[in-house]
């Protein structure tokens, strides 16, 4: 049929593990798992079974393009019984991400975020469910991202070649400095500033609290 054989897909990849468990009297048990791949070596199903007799098996479903199009879980409970949970993510014409779906067992599948894009395509927001406020996300004209701010709750802001918060001003593109705040206006601004040797590599930080 022109499929390749088991071993050719996996070469390379992980197909499984086992993590003991363990206390001074020796090995209690061991959590075993073995992935497997379809022939683009995506992995397709997980199967998980823990040292207190539970397990966890995972099946991934797949877009035409390759993106996660459903995650179906089965947990096994301790002392018998099972919880099946699926996660469903939809796509715009553009391949991007619009929604994620969740439902538990057979209960009605509940909207977690739902994505909006700016006219560069950039995610600009994400609209979670209920009352929670939104995130949004605001881009550099490099399209680095620049900030984050969840309603009047919290807020970060990057800066690369700004200087604002007593950092020093980058303009190979790596972050100079990160500044954050809960509750805006009633906690401290919190920063991180960054420093770099002279190959651009992270040689220390500093905390600043305004």
């Amino acid at each position: 049929d022109g499929s390749l054989p088991d071993t050719i897909i996996s070469k390379g990849l992980l197909t499984g593990k086992a993590v003991a468990y363990f206390d001074n009297s020796g090995i209690l048990g061991y959590t075993t798992s073995a992935i497997y791949y379809d022939t683009y070596r995506r992995p397709v199903q997980t199967h998980l079974s823990t040292h207190m007799g539970t397990y966890e098996h995972t099946q991934t479903k797949y877009t035409f393009s390759g993106k996660p199009q459903n995650i179906s879980v089965r947990h096994g409970l301790p002392g018998g019984g099972m919880l099946k949970e699926m996660t469903a993510y939809t796509y715009d014409h553009a391949e991007r991400q619009i929604n994620t779906w969740h439902r538990i067992d057979e209960n009605d599948a509940v909207r977690l975020a739902r994505y909006e894009y700016d006219e560069l395509g950039r995610k600009s927001k994400c609209i979670l469910p209920g009352r929670l406020p939104a995130i949004n996300y605001t881009y550099n004209i490099q399209s680095a991202l620049k900030g984050i701010k969840v309603g009047k709750l919290f807020t970060e802001e990057i800066l690369y070649n700004e200087d604002e918060n007593g950092n020093t001003p980058l303009w190979g593109g790596n972050i100079s400095s990160v500044s954050w705040q809960h509750k805006e206006n009633d906690t401290p601004k919190e920063i991180y500033n960054y420093d770099y040797d002279r190959a651009m590599r992270l040689s220390s930080a500093s905390y600043v609290s305004e």
